[in-house]
């Protein structure tokens, strides 16, 4: 199995856990052992995110190699130095990563007037054709950013983390200031706000 893919599966798996865990339990013990069961486990596996999270804190992202679609242009070209630059992964084939993009679009374009603050997308779907298909059939859903392609393992191997969707906030050196791995749908005044208070800090 492709780790990767995993990786992309891990909040659906973390749920049908959850649920998993909470439906035994409320056979064996009853439905008020079973909640607080199911609770207990999913507050586990987010402070296991949290702290995957904070792991990443202070990493050196490698940028290099990336390849930007312009059009129907390919271009080698590492993306834009920023005092705050958002890098958001995702691939065609990760579920969570379409499905939250219409709740990142609108923060990303909240952002667009800090003119310290660029955004990019890094699709790590290998196949370029399928990318460009979906990229142009889907223009209404995706954030107007920049789109580069990861062709090689060079940035996740800096990263050391295989979840999909994951943003990070990077400084002007490529450093990690915060990052967030899974979906951001209900994070989403957690991610403007850093990106705020970072500004301020550095």
């Amino acid at each position: 199995m492709n780790p990767r893919s995993g990786a992309r599966r891990l909040s659906w798996a973390r749920l049908a856990g959850c649920l998993a865990a909470g439906l035994l339990s409320g056979l064996l013990l009853g439905p008020g052992a079973a909640v607080a069961q199911g609770l207990a486990a999913l507050q586990a596996q987010e402070l296991a995110m949290r702290q995957q999270e904070s792991q990443l804190l202070h990493k050196k992202v490698e940028l290099a190699g990336l390849r930007k679609l312009e059009g129907g242009k390919v271009v080698v070209e590492t993306p834009p130095v920023a005092r705050v630059l958002i890098v958001h992964l995702w691939a065609v084939e990760c579920r969570p990563c379409i499905e939250e993009f219409p709740v990142l679009r609108p923060i990303l374009d909240s952002l667009r007037p800090l003119t310290q603050v660029k955004a990019v997308l890094v699709s790590e779907t290998a196949d370029l054709a399928k990318l460009q298909a979906f990229l142009r059939d889907n223009r209404a859903l995706l954030p107007n950013l920049p789109q580069y392609q990861s062709g090689d393992d060079r940035l996740r191997a800096s990263l050391q983390n295989g979840a999909q969707p994951t943003t990070l906030l990077l400084d002007e050196r490529g450093i990690v200031r915060q990052a967030f791995l899974g979906s951001i749908r209900h994070r989403r005044s957690e991610l403007a706000d850093a990106v705020r208070r970072l500004l301020k800090s550095m």
